[in-house]
């Protein structure tokens, strides 16, 4: 019997570098795909917003995902398996872009739905073949590893259980009816390193398109657009920063084993102006976030027109 060969598929490095689509940024917002699971904890919803627990969820979903990563994956080099394991995809660096990092695909988030706490994973364009693996490590780790007890805070908790559990699927952005003025809700704060939001609010939009034009890759996509220019655009915007509000994040780092403070921003950015161009990157970045640290919770928002 012939050996039966086997065509490799490309190298996720390759196929991020080298995207077989170029598109423009509006049709980028209609052939983005995400998919989100979603674990209801029942009873634990007063955590909802507690960056703490969206650090230590992400911990725990990294720790469970080592449980099938490869020995390399392990000793953070690149996965020879194919496919590669889902600690490979979702924890390691897989190309560098100039002198950023692309971004990984994924983020965490949680919501107080009556009382209960809501958490979702939301994974990105093609990363979304290694989901069946990341659902299955969320709920062991959310199960098995995450001390909620600690997290609580001398609070009282009642006994974990999972009262739902979800799988949804999005293909496309909803279309934004064109308006002159949004406003930009954060509903969790984002990283304000670098230069600071109020002092300099357009780099809030800087931080998406850099964002955006990133996960853009993991949709097989490179989109088609002059970033200097627009951001020429960007800056001309009038931005009314009187609803932002300073604010900062300490936690410990058990992998570097140091205490570090991270400066935010939070509250409302109200932006008026031509915003054509600004509203399909607005609506892509409401599924995956803004600035460092979106992978942990930080940075997400919501958009609406203003009346």
């Amino acid at each position: 019997m012939d050996r039966l060969e086997i065509e490799e598929a490309p190298s996720v490095s390759n196929r991020l570098e080298f995207p077989h689509y170029t598109i423009k940024l509006g049709d980028l917002s209609v052939q983005w795909f995400h998919q989100v699971s979603q674990v209801t904890i029942a009873s634990y919803g007063f955590l909802a917003g507690n960056m703490d627990v969206l650090s230590r969820i992400r911990g725990a979903w990294g720790a469970e995902l080592k449980e099938s990563a490869s020995p390399q994956a392990l000793d953070r080099k690149p996965c020879p398996w194919n496919p590669p394991c889902a600690l490979d995809i979702f924890f390691r660096e897989q190309l560098r872009l100039g002198k950023h990092g692309i971004a990984k695909p994924f983020t965490l988030s949680t919501e107080n739905v009556r009382g209960n706490l809501v958490v979702s994973l939301a994974v990105f364009g093609f990363a979304c073949d290694w989901m069946p693996v990341a659902d299955h490590a969320l709920k062991a780790a959310l199960r098995n590893k995450v001390p909620w007890a600690r997290l609580a805070r001398n609070i009282f908790l009642p006994e974990f259980v999972v009262s739902d559990a979800a799988m949804l699927s999005f293909e496309g952005m909803p279309a934004v009816d064109e308006t002159d003025q949004i406003s930009i809700e954060f509903l969790t704060p984002m990283d304000a390193s670098g230069f600071d939001p109020i002092d300099n609010p357009a780099t809030v939009i800087g931080r998406l398109a850099r964002r955006v034009d990133n996960l853009a890759r993991w949709q097989d996509s490179k989109i088609d657009i002059n970033w200097v220019h627009q951001s020429r655009k960007w800056k001309q915007l009038d931005y009314d920063v009187r609803g932002l509000i300073r604010t900062d994040f300490n936690r410990n780092s058990s992998a570097q084993k140091t205490r570090f403070t991270m400066g935010l921003v939070t509250g409302e950015l109200c932006v008026e102006g031509n915003l054509s161009t600004l509203l399909p990157l607005l609506m892509i970045g409401q599924s995956c976030h803004v600035g460092k640290a979106a992978v942990n919770g930080f940075g997400r928002f919501k958009i609406k027109a203003v009346m």
